[in-house]
């Protein structure tokens, strides 16, 4: 069985400085700018994984490894 590590929405508001409000706004109208959601009843959880995965996506710039 795959147990994923849950991300709630007020912990992807700690982790990527993107409040609640703009999250819901965003999976509504705009599901792509955001990681894959799960939804268990009322409450909205990300994978922790999807999670880290969408952030390197949102890298702008150049990357110089050494």
């Amino acid at each position: 069985m795959n147990v994923f590590e849950k991300v709630s929405q007020k912990e992807l508001e700690e982790i990527a400085g993107m409040p609640v409000a703009t999250q819901n706004y965003r999976r509504c109208r705009h599901p792509e700018t955001l990681p894959p959601a799960y939804k268990f009843g009322r409450r909205i959880y990300y994978n922790k994984s999807d999670v880290l995965d969408w952030i390197d996506s949102c890298r702008i710039g150049r990357v110089d490894h050494v």
